[in-house]
């Protein structure tokens, strides 16, 4: 089930750029830091709009892996920068997929506070209906969201996914179709959640088996 659609995406990063550049169209430049993996194609769209708007962007990411190979999702990373010029007295808007729990938004954000930026605005494709272990202002959203897992236009499950110009919520057992069960357990083995998928019928299911129903 395709739960935003490839035009209403279109549509909410054309205006979430008209929003940001009316926020910052007197800056010499905007310093525009994205989070990878999640967040490159958003990223990529939403950089282009706001060219289009006329503002100058220096574009750099960091690196946070979130969601490990295994059976369980262990949020326990350190954020790598990968760019080389500096952040201090500049204006950063940061980007990034979604706003879960806050505990990754956390970690970049305060990464970048520690480098005495001149201000930070927070842009997030999603924002999703759920009990946050962190609360943080985010300037622009694209999409308000229930507490769904979701995948597509950069978003994945174990890599899986990210090339969906549209964002579903659909999961599919690999066995007998049925459609998957969500787990959380927070704060386990030094991370700060674990997460799995479960057949109702066929049990826990092995990552590596996984396939998903796109439709």
């Amino acid at each position: 089930m395709i739960f935003i659609t490839e035009e209403e995406i279109k549509k909410r990063v054309k205006e979430l750029a008209t929003e940001i550049y009316n926020v910052y169209k007197d800056q010499e430049e905007l310093y525009f830091i994205f989070t990878l993996n999640g967040s490159f194609i958003f990223a990529a769209d939403l950089s282009r709009e706001l060219g289009k708007l006329g503002l100058t962007l220096k574009i750099g990411n960091y690196k946070l892996r979130t969601y490990g190979n295994g059976v369980f999702r262990i949020v326990n990373a350190i954020p790598t920068k990968l760019f080389d010029f500096s952040l201090k007295n500049k204006p950063i808007l940061l980007v990034d997929d979604i706003y879960d729990r806050g505990n990754t938004l956390r970690k970049i954000y305060n990464t970048i506070v520690e480098q005495e930026p001149y201000s930070i605005s927070i842009c997030v494709l999603l924002d999703k209906d759920v009990k946050k272990d962190y609360e943080m202002f985010i300037g622009f959203t694209g999409f308000k969201i229930p507490n769904k897992f979701v995948i597509g236009y950069g978003l994945d499950y174990n890599e899986l996914g990210r090339e969906f110009n549209y964002i579903t919520e659909k999961f599919s057992c690999p066995k007998c179709g049925s459609i998957l069960k969500e787990h959380y357990v927070p704060e386990l083995h030094g991370g700060d959640m674990e997460f799995w998928l479960e057949c109702p019928k066929c049990g826990e299911i092995d990552f590596s088996e996984l396939y998903i129903n796109q439709l």
